[in-house]
């Protein structure tokens, strides 16, 4: 018998619940703060090295996994995610390494089946407690959601190569503190099978360059003021795509702001100018105010309230637009309560505005969830998340065909050793 998304929630929370019980009557480790990042594990130590492996295993159900306006589909899910992080203890200079899974599987429809995995290395080496060179790469497999406005609706999701890297470097002269560095993405999308034949994502494959620095003065111990000055290029494989276009462009992002940490509040605010021109004449060169703030505010060590704001400007193979302007604002609470409890809420929200075409989009992603510390490694989890998007405009011959809501339950055993510095 088919469940509502109701009946699921409920009865993964009960699960969750009645696991809780079986343990309640383990020992209670001291309260932890957040600054110990939500964990009472520690890790393994091997010489100047710290070894912190993490594994989950969740169960779940999603009310609508094609992200589809009308027919949609439900099924329930297991995904598997193994992984493991490498930090060194060194006093100075600093290496890190990281790299794990996804392994999505679903119970009706094996099409949706997703393998995502991932390799970070980031490091720091310090030439002195002012200066510093820092760098990173990233190698990833990833899928792209069925809600995404780029999906083809294939017979499975669209999967992709990422690769980056980064340097850089910061320093201080007498009070004014210097942060410059530069980044390459690399991302390549496969093709996507369709009923009769397949989507060709060639024309998706692009290189993104970037480059910025900033100048901050450090005017009191708790407060920075800033500019900065960003460069964006993005170069496509193809000169053309299936549609005629030429999507190359390169721009800019200037900004002033202030950085600022008191007792229990940090924050970091800029206002600023975006400016990208595109090499195709048809696509209009995008001219924009821009704003960034975040707020992270700690009346107490077991509290956290964080909110952002921030544009982004999101390339698109969509035809004839040439991406959109995304206005973006989220909240987060995490409150751990009697030790081993720790609630979490969230909310996104965005609005896109489509270049050169008249589709704008409203996205709300919210959820909330419950963990629970079995033990100082092993954690219980429930949570829920519920998504929406609403759009203005529709494909020829649909009536809502841009819009999607979906509910999504998780439940969740894991495990994670954590390295105390």
């Amino acid at each position: 018998m088919k469940k509502s998304w109701l009946q699921v929630f409920l009865v993964g929370f009960i699960m969750t619940i009645s696991g809780l019980c079986v343990v309640l009557s383990a020992p209670v480790y001291g309260e932890t703060s957040m600054d110990e990042k939500d964990s009472l594990g520690d890790s393994w130590i091997f010489g100047s090295f710290a070894i912190s492996p993490q594994f989950s295993l969740v169960g779940g159900y999603d009310s609508n996994i094609y992200a589809a306006s009308h027919d949609r589909v439900s099924d329930r899910f297991l995904i598997l995610s193994p992984g493991v992080e490498i930090s060194s203890t060194w006093t100075t200079h600093k290496l890190k390494l990281s790299t794990g899974a996804d392994l999505k599987r679903f119970d009706k429809n094996p099409s949706e089946n997703t393998k995502d995995y991932w390799l970070n290395g980031t490091g720091r080496y310090d030439l002195s407690n002012q200066s510093n060179i820092f760098g990173g790469m990233s190698f990833s497999q990833e899928h792209e959601e069925r809600g995404s406005p780029d999906d083809t609706s294939g017979r499975e999701p669209a999967l992709y190569l990422s690769s980056s890297f980064h340097l850089g470097t910061e320093f201080v002269i007498h009070n004014l503190g210097f942060r410059m560095g530069g980044t390459l993405k690399f991302l390549d999308f496969d093709d996507v099978p369709t009923w009769t034949s397949s989507v060709d994502n060639d024309d998706r494959d692009r290189c993104l360059y970037g480059a910025g620095i900033r100048a901050s003065v450090n005017l009191q111990e708790r407060t920075q003021p800033f500019v900065q000055l960003i460069y964006d290029q993005r170069s496509y494989d193809q000169s053309l795509d299936y549609a005629g276009f030429s999507r190359d462009s390169k721009g800019y992002r200037t900004a002033v702001g202030v950085k600022s940490r008191w007792d229990t509040l940090s924050s970091e605010m800029y206002v600023g100018y975006l400016w990208q021109e595109y090499k195709d004449s048809r696509f209009n060169t995008i001219e924009a105010f821009d704003i960034g703030t975040t707020v992270s505010w700690k009346p107490r060590p077991s509290t956290k309230l964080t909110v952002g704001l921030e544009r982004e400007l999101n390339e698109t193979t969509l035809p004839v637009t040439s991406g959109y302007l995304a206005s973006i604002g989220r909240m987060k609470l995490v409150q751990k309560f009697c030790q081993r409890w720790t609630f979490s809420g969230q909310v996104y929200f965005s609005q896109d505005e489509y270049q050169e075409i008249s589709r704008k989009d409203k996205n709300l992603n919210a959820g909330f969830g419950f963990k629970y510390d079995l033990s100082r490694w092993l954690y219980l989890s429930s949570d829920y998340q519920f998504s929406k998007r609403s759009s203005n405009t529709s494909p020829v011959g649909e009536i809502d065909g841009n819009d999607f809501h979906r509910h999504q339950v998780f439940v969740s055993l894991g495990l994670h050793f954590q390295h105390k510095k």
